[in-house]
């Protein structure tokens, strides 16, 4: 197969994925991304082939082959690498996708945003009025602001409040800075959303 041609990511994308890179390093796993950027054909075959061969001498080795291919791989490099962040979110189980969520699931998420998390409630239904609120009677802390917002959608719609309709929501608000490792882990990982209410 011949080589293919190889272009720069472009910003601000290449500066986050090299700011964050022993982060990543240390939490990603290469092999639940591969497939899903081949299939995005941003790796090739050779990609792939190298990261694999990395990886068999160990996970950040072959994070770092991943993360050295992708700063490589041209303007759609990033957003696809975001994409296959996510795209676990499809394969969950719908008994799990469908389950309700109750107070200590959503302070527990609140956990996992940082910035631009009024864009999640937003879609959720909450209104401008309501989020404003929210932000007033929780000044002091970020988190208690988002789990606030999340508890009113929540009441709203009752058992109808499930982890698919928030990770949908997560998912469409690409303002919104989320950590999707620690979600990912609580949401298949959790004995806790085996119990909601």
């Amino acid at each position: 197969m011949g080589s293919k041609i190889r272009s720069k990511m472009p910003e601000p994308g290449y500066s986050i994925l090299q700011k964050q890179r022993e982060f990543l390093c240390n939490e990603l796993v290469a092999g639940h991304l591969v497939d899903d950027l081949f299939s995005f054909q941003i790796l090739d075959d050779d990609d792939k082939d190298r990261i694999e061969k990395a990886e068999s001498r160990s996970n950040k080795d072959g994070v770092r082959t991943m993360l050295d291919i992708l700063s490589k791989s041209g303007p759609n490099a990033y957003d696809k690498f975001l994409k296959a962040l996510i795209c676990w979110i499809d394969d969950l189980p719908d008994e799990k996708k469908n389950k309700s969520l109750n107070e200590k699931n959503l302070l527990r998420l609140s956990n996992f945003f940082a910035n631009g998390w009024e864009g999640v409630v937003l879609f959720l239904g909450n209104s401008e009025a309501q989020v404003y609120q929210d932000k007033e009677n929780n000044r002091s802390s970020t988190q208690m602001q988002l789990f606030s917002a999340l508890n009113r959608w929540r009441q709203r719609k009752a058992r109808d409040a499930t982890v698919k309709e928030l990770l949908t929501a997560m998912r469409l608000c690409s303002s919104c800075i989320i950590e999707w490792d620690s979600v990912q882990k609580y949401v298949t990982d959790s004995t806790e959303l085996n119990h909601c209410e």
